[in-house]
């Protein structure tokens, strides 16, 4: 039981909080592999498929200060963020501004000719762009799993941490135990997801 837990807090932190640009990207329906990064600049090639004259095989993703270039069939698309929300500029200079899957600000019959704002809407969600970090929640989460590995396997410590010390020649009872135990489950289950969303956009 101890070999599967620590298994699974290695792979946790191995795979939390991936930021930076992923290997494969899907836009506008097709799918790309990064030929190469430099500087803040990431170039993909497409995979497969035919593509209609005038179209390019790369999609570059260039990353700034304010958020992202994207270079897509030699057209740039601008997205950045502001407060809460997120624009972008169409290569016809026409202004979408979204929040979440909504549109506050702008036409979207002037971009019907563009790639959806979904595809950009997706790209954020996937934290393609790497995620904000909230610290705070990440640390949190980190205690609680601590605290639910350490109930699950020694229940009789976090007993002696809560109540026992307060008392001499006492042991806990088999369903206080049990308690502890799935409470330690509940714990890692809520310290896994906190720190996962602790690198939300």
């Amino acid at each position: 039981m101890k070999k599967i837990l620590i298994i699974i807090g290695i792979t946790l932190m191995l795979t939390s909080c991936s930021y930076g640009n992923p290997d494969r990207i899907r836009f506008d329906g097709k799918d790309y592999t990064v030929q190469s990064e430099y500087d803040n600049t990431t170039i993909y090639s497409m995979d497969h498929g035919a593509i209609s004259a005038g179209e390019s095989f790369q999609f570059i993703i260039k990353k700034n200060k304010n958020g992202f270039v994207f270079t897509y069939n030699n057209k740039d698309y601008i997205l950045e963020k502001n407060k809460n929300n997120y624009s972008i500029i169409y290569p016809n200079m026409e202004t979408i501004i979204f929040k979440g899957s909504e549109v506050i600000d702008g036409d979207l019959s002037k971009v019907s000719e563009y790639p959806s704002i979904n595809e950009f809407q997706r790209f954020i969600n996937n934290k393609h762009g790497g995620g904000e970090f909230h610290g705070d929640q990440f640390l949190f989460g980190i205690i609680l799993l601590i605290l639910g590995i350490v109930s699950v396997v020694n229940p009789e410590a976090t007993w002696f941490l809560n109540r026992g010390w307060m008392y001499k020649n006492t042991e806990p009872s088999e369903l206080y135990l049990t308690i502890v135990k799935v409470s330690g489950v509940i714990g890692c289950f809520v310290g896994v997801v906190l720190w996962f969303s602790s690198c939300s956009t």
